[in-house]
């Protein structure tokens, strides 16, 4: 699905920053 995979990369991409803040 579009949209799953939309949602997947959305909240890949929050993860990704809050590791970023984390560090």
């Amino acid at each position: 699905d579009l949209s799953n995979s939309g949602l997947r990369g959305a909240v890949s991409n929050l993860l990704s920053q809050l590791t970023k803040i984390q560090k």
